[in-house]
């Protein structure tokens, strides 16, 4: 893919070509697009490629009572069902024998991240004292999934190849960029304070053998704009989610 065509243009290029299975409808529904982009390097290092190699969509949360049924998914965000997309791309590649060390991880996710994030807004200092654990917010009955801030923190420090892939992978696979696209007042989002709740965030991660001092690059995609994955009161949630990865090079 060409090196000229910004990651939210990618993501949504890549979505636009699914078919209609799966998606919201745009005249009554809002979703949630997130996805990973991969650039590959060669041996020196100089990119030889980009393209979107897992893709989701989704908002709904099942209430705690699901928790104990194993063969269900309870977080369908779309953040949370990227990093299970991603994982079954990590796999087909080391099933093919394909090296995944040398790739260049760009995260795009169509909103702010729901957490801490949304609530804060513009004042790291807020809520220092609070000692609970962020849960998913939503209507009715709670579920007690940790936010999609709090997940996309851990994945900064640990990897988005989890305890399983490790093994695997021999190294954990870094978020590299992590591109926020629909954010019109540019004001509310900065760089430097999202780092800074990253940053508090990773305190309740566990001290391990990884780069608990590594954050990605963030930007804030002001030329992004896509009324399907903007949340409005004239619009409700879709219902469904999509799930893509790549089984190939």
């Amino acid at each position: 893919m060409s090196m000229d065509i910004p990651i939210g243009d990618l993501a949504y290029n890549c979505f636009a070509k699914l078919g209609k299975s799966g998606k919201p409808n745009p005249e009554s529904e809002y979703t949630v697009l997130a996805a990973i982009v991969c650039e590959r390097k060669d041996c020196d290092n100089k990119s030889i490629g980009r393209q979107v190699v897992a893709l989701t969509t989704g908002t709904k949360c099942q209430p705690s009572n699901w928790s104990s049924k194993q063969h269900l998914i309870v977080d369908s965000h779309a953040e949370s069902l990227l990093k299970r997309a991603f994982k079954r791309y990590l796999i087909s590649q080391l099933e093919n024998g394909l090296k995944v060390d040398n790739l260049d991880i760009s995260l795009f996710i169509s909103q702010l991240p729901c957490g801490s994030l949304q609530r804060w807004k513009g004042d790291p200092n807020y809520g220092l004292n609070d000692t609970q654990t962020d849960r998913k917010p939503g209507r009715g009955e709670p579920c007690h999934k940790p936010t999609c801030l709090k997940k996309i923190a851990k994945w900064i420090y640990l990897g988005l190849q989890g305890k399983r892939l490790i093994e695997c992978t021999k190294d954990p696979i870094y978020i590299n960029n992590i591109v926020i696209g629909n954010c019109g007042q540019i004001g509310e989002y900065d760089e430097q304070m999202i780092k800074d709740l990253l940053a508090l965030d990773a305190n309740c991660v566990s001290h391990n053998p990884f780069k608990l001092d590594f954050l990605p690059q963030i930007k804030f995609c002001k030329d992004f704009r896509n009324d399907l994955f903007i949340k409005c009161n004239e619009k409700q949630s879709a219902p469904t989610a999509l799930v893509m990865w790549l089984t190939g090079i």
